[in-house]
């Protein structure tokens, strides 16, 4: 557009002037130069406005291929191995059928890690279960393998109920598990099973039995150096190989005790540091006298006795009078009885820390009392 054309009409562009014809003529020319201009200008800005929409979505593409990228060499994708062991103990499924896992990097490690099928169970206590034990059992030798040569095992047996049909036909089989007893560190029995293997079962720290049945005359060859906790539900069994005097820890929850037979298992475990028992006293018992006094040559300490829980009152009447207990710091009792507490005191004057009582109700003055007695007290209830 030629600006000098223009400068000859500046004038009118701030009067009131009117314009000739033959300005007129000219204004006319410079106003459709100025509208083809604007139009240009127009189609111009249009042109530029779509630039920035196409550029958004270009950076939207390229930040999403970006986080792609950076996710492939994130440390979540590279796992150090005791990183990703800690992550399967904490979420496997210890079912052989259902143990899955869709990263291809973390199946050789957890193939690898002994830890991980340090676990072994077989169940036959239900009929719907019995396809999958039977299942599991034939899988046991590959999953013994990976358990390795040296890493503790874990194992659980439960057979049939004692009292159900099933326990006359089936019985869990624990004969499987014969090369591998040495490794053993827990082993938890219920039901009916065929035999406990014989050997040494060196690494055996603890053994959980309930309602167990099985022919114990197959374990007369069984040792047991290592075990220090045992734990009975429903019935008391005596068995050869337990070396109550090694004993640290017993749990036993049953229906009856005959009052002698578990003063004597008591008086052997010399090692006790917690003893936790719920029953029943058979009465009368043909090899002491009920409710008799006690004599001093009766009693008997537990040196490293720290934890007592009896929760039955005939386990109090029966137990409390023979004991010593120098380390007792831990009470746990049915009902509170002053005189069977100052009794057991006076025998050695422990310094207990916690007594607590189920049952009954403790007067003021008794509560008062016994605070002044045993001033380590710092719990109550």
């Amino acid at each position: 557009m030629d600006t000098l054309d223009e400068s000859r009409y500046f004038h009118l562009l701030t009067t009131n002037h009117e314009p000739s014809d033959t300005e007129v003529l000219e204004l006319r020319k410079i106003i459709a130069q100025r509208e083809v201009f604007l139009a240009h200008l127009d189609a111009r800005i249009t042109e530029l406005q779509h630039i920035p929409y196409f550029l958004i979505e270009r950076r939207t593409l390229e930040h999403q291929l970006l986080t792609l990228y950076r996710g492939i060499i994130s440390p979540i994708r590279r796992l150090p191995h005791d990183v990703l062991i800690e992550i399967f103990l904490h979420t496997r499924n210890w079912k052989p059928d259902t143990f899955r896992m869709r990263d291809m990097e973390a199946i050789p490690v957890a193939l690898s890690t002994p830890l991980l099928w340090s676990s072994i169970r077989s169940c036959y206590n239900d009929p719907a279960h019995l396809g999958f034990s039977a299942l599991y059992d034939e899988r046991l030798p590959a999953w013994s393998a990976r358990t390795g040569t040296y890493s503790p095992l874990d194992a659980t047996f439960e057979g049939p109920n004692i009292r159900t049909s099933l326990a006359q036909s089936l019985a869990a089989p624990l004969s499987r598990i014969a090369p591998l007893v040495h490794r053993v560190r827990t082993l938890s029995l219920r039901g009916v099973i065929d035999c406990l293997p014989n050997g040494s079962y060196d690494a055996l720290e603890m053994l959980r039995v309930a309602d167990v049945r099985f022919d114990y005359s197959t374990g007369t060859s069984i040792s047991t150096p290592s075990l220090r906790r045992i734990g009975f539900y429903r019935e008391l069994i005596h068995f050869a190989f337990i070396p109550w005097r090694r004993l640290t820890h017993i749990y036993i929850n049953v229906g009856l005790l005959v009052p002698s037979v578990f003063l004597r298992i008591v008086r052997q475990s010399t090692a006790l540091v917690r003893l936790d028992v719920t029953c029943l006293m058979m009465k009368p018992d043909p090899d002491m006298e009920w409710n008799r006094a006690v004599m001093d040559t009766e009693r008997f300490g537990l040196p490293y006795l720290e934890m007592l829980c009896l929760g039955n009152d005939e386990l109090i009447y029966c137990l409390l009078p023979h004991l010593i207990l120098p380390v007792l710091t831990h009470l746990r009792l049915t009902c509170y009885s002053a005189p069977m507490y100052y009794a057991l005191q006076s025998r050695w004057s422990f310094e207990l820390r916690s007594f607590a009582f189920r049952n009954g109700r403790m007067e003021e003055s008794e509560l008062l009392d016994l605070l002044l007695r045993t001033p380590s007290l710092t719990d109550v209830r």
